[in-house]
């Protein structure tokens, strides 16, 4: 079985420290996330329902949120949120949206 990291996958740059690989999770639409990663205190705007840190400390809309930690909106609807990396720090989230 071969696993795939990050850098295995087509990540398109959005601006200056920040990265993002989107999946389509449902073809006919409704579904989807992203792989955000970022490497500099530059907020990302994103829209979605779940944020869960995978590596780093993310800040989304107030302080750094740890590894492993799930974020959650609290309506049904997709809201948005700034994610940033701490200064001098990386973080890597995945964002998924219905």
């Amino acid at each position: 079985m071969t696993t795939l990291g990050l850098k295995d996958l087509a990540v398109k740059p959005v601006k200056s420290g920040v990265s993002v690989y989107s999946l389509l999770l449902n073809p006919k639409g409704g579904m989807n996330s992203e792989f955000i990663k970022i490497t500099s205190s530059a907020n990302y705007k994103d829209s979605g329902n779940y944020w869960l840190v995978l590596k780093g400390s993310c800040t989304i809309d107030r302080p750094p949120f740890g590894q492993n930690i799930w974020v959650i909106t609290k309506t049904v609807e997709p809201q948005f949120y700034k994610v940033s990396a701490m200064k001098g720090k990386a973080c890597l989230a995945l964002g998924l949206s219905f």
